[in-house]
């Protein structure tokens, strides 16, 4: 919420937070999943690059831009896709994965 702060711009500052929520819970599956950061630097890579390359040249040199309807639905449509593929991965997590035995025994041993 410091974009608040620095821009004042509360509607896209929350946008951002959703927006962030949602991709990070697909990254927190998919890091349990795979039990690896490589799948999430390559998906990071793709994001940023896809928005790089959307993004028209005149959109960087605006000096205050408005928020107009897309630009609002816009961050979270492009995620949500994303957060259901994470929360799907995250269905049978405790099934799959138990109660993450290695973690918690290390946590018992140190206790």
């Amino acid at each position: 919420m410091l974009n608040v702060l620095i821009t004042g711009d509360l509607p896209a500052a929350l946008i951002q937070a959703v927006a962030a929520f949602m991709s990070g819970v697909m990254s927190l599956a998919l890091r349990i999943r795979t039990g690896s950061l490589y799948p999430l630097i390559i998906v990071h890579a793709l994001w940023d690059f896809s928005l790089f390359v959307g993004l028209p040249a005149s959109a960087a040199t605006e000096a205050a831009p408005t928020l107009s309807s897309t630009a609002i639905v816009a961050p979270v449509q492009l995620v949500f896709p994303l957060f259901l593929y994470g929360l799907s991965l995250m269905r049978h997590v405790n099934r799959d994965f138990g109660e993450m035995s290695e973690v918690v025994d290390r946590q018992q041993q140190l206790a």
